[in-house]
């Protein structure tokens, strides 16, 4: 009898460990199907409005992926901030790299400088969005950008910079002859850069980043906003595209700005990416990228990785040119 028992508990056990294992196996499976993408963006510090705002649009482009029928492999996105400065960005791609990530998105020019080296060494795939000509210099098959600039003069300033007079004077801008003004930055500090130029005497045309319009830069300069000429995006009216900026008016009471329908697409490129990719590797998934960024957001990569979006110029009237 206390033979039968025992064998009845041995058997008892090995149908609980089979149990156990099966789930355990099928949690795995779960896990392995998931394709987590590592976003560190600038959700506090001088560029936080912009952050919040980037970060809407990639938990649009998680719901959404997730949501369709035909996905095969879910998305997940984890987040850390940058608090608008290098060095804590760098600190965020460090942790992130510890826990395993290989997939990232590094947003702003500071940052994504400071980042690029790490990233590099560690030969993980990254998206820069940034528009820093120096983000694909050297060109690196794992390094993607939305856009870039080729300016003759850089003439850089903290993001913290309130009293812009030294910058100005540095750069030469002492008349209206032989200039041509870009003002590059986000939030309050752009728009008092370009106050700032406008008061040491400048009156000819000044061009303005996406963060002019993105960031609440315009605010700062009041109802006096002559002559500048600003970066607006303008995308391909796709599915995906119009659900998101519906989503976004909806959900938040405004039109979705250029750098939340950035990051929408970037994280959907990423998401299909991972999803078409042979592998889960960093080079594999890169090459799917080059691969669907054409039906993905209209426009496949140049030779150095610049995913380029219809970017278009708008005078402070509204009318594109």
């Amino acid at each position: 009898m206390k033979r039968i028992q025992a064998l009845s508990s041995a058997i008892l056990l090995s149908l609980v460990l089979i149990v156990v294992g099966a789930f355990t196996g099928c949690e795995r499976q779960q896990q392995s199907d998931v394709t987590v993408i590592a976003s560190v963006l600038p959700l506090t510090g001088p560029a936080g409005e912009l952050g919040q705002d980037m970060r809407r649009g990639q938990e649009l482009a998680v719901e959404y992926f997730n949501s369709r029928p035909d996905t095969r492999r879910r998305v997940q996105v984890v987040f850390e901030d940058s608090k608008s400065t290098p060095t804590e960005g760098v600190r965020a791609v460090q942790a992130l790299l510890s826990q395993g990530q290989r997939l990232f998105i590094v947003p702003l020019s500071a940052v994504g400088m400071a980042s690029r080296p790490v990233l590099i060494e560690n030969k993980v795939l990254a998206f820069l969005d940034a528009s820093h000509p120096d983000l694909t210099r050297p060109a690196n098959p794992l390094i993607f950008v939305p856009q870039i600039t080729t300016p003759v003069s850089v003439f850089p300033y903290e993001a913290t910079t309130t009293d812009f007079r030294t910058v100005i004077q540095a750069s030469g801008l002492n008349n209206n002859e032989g200039h041509v003004v870009v003002a590059v930055g986000s939030g309050r500090g752009l728009g008092l850069l370009i106050k700032s130029i406008r008061e040491q005497g400048y009156s000819g045309p000044i061009f303005a980043n996406i963060g002019y319009v993105a960031t609440g830069s315009r605010a700062v300069l009041g109802e006096d906003r002559s002559g500048i000429i600003y970066t607006d995006l303008q995308w391909r009216n796709n599915e995906a595209t119009t659900w998101m900026t519906e989503q976004y008016r909806t959900r938040f009471s405004k039109e979705a700005p250029a750098s939340a329908v950035i990051e929408f697409q970037t994280v959907l490129l990423l998401a299909m990416a991972a999803q078409e990719a042979r592998s889960q590797t960093a080079d594999e998934v890169a090459r799917a990228v080059t691969n669907l960024s054409p039906s993905v957001i209209g426009v496949a990569p140049t030779d150095s990785n610049d995913i380029l979006p219809v970017v278009v110029l708008r005078r402070e009237n509204g009318n594109a040119n």
